[in-house]
């Protein structure tokens, strides 16, 4: 048999396989994101990810993390007194911003 993309009878993606699946409903294509669920038609939308897995991922963010750190620094170095966001340049702002936004929510969890 040739691989063939099966879901669940909720329309859950289970994978492509050779042999179907037991309970496994064949459809024409696999989905773009494996979240995504058989409609029938299509898939639907990806759904968004919850906010606690966006924080993770800001949060595990080194490289913001670290390109955050040295905006500041230069920022101290140059003006001698207290940083706020806005004086360090856009990209470095938002990304500031939505790290402290994650901290917060996690540290009132």
């Amino acid at each position: 048999m040739t691989p063939t993309p099966f879901v669940d009878k909720n329309g859950n993606y289970l994978g492509i396989f050779t042999s179907p699946p037991i309970g496994g409903v064949a459809v024409p294509e696999a989905p773009d994101d494996a979240r995504q669920v058989w409609t029938g038609k299509a898939y639907g939308p990806v759904p968004d990810k919850p906010q606690e897995e966006q924080d993770w991922e800001v949060l595990a963010d080194a490289e913001t993390q670290a390109e955050i750190l040295v905006e500041l620094y230069k920022n101290l170095v140059k003006e001698g007194g207290t940083i706020q966001p806005d004086a360090i340049d856009t990209t470095a702002a938002a990304k500031f911003e939505k790290l402290k936004t994650a901290v917060d929510r996690k540290e009132a969890r």
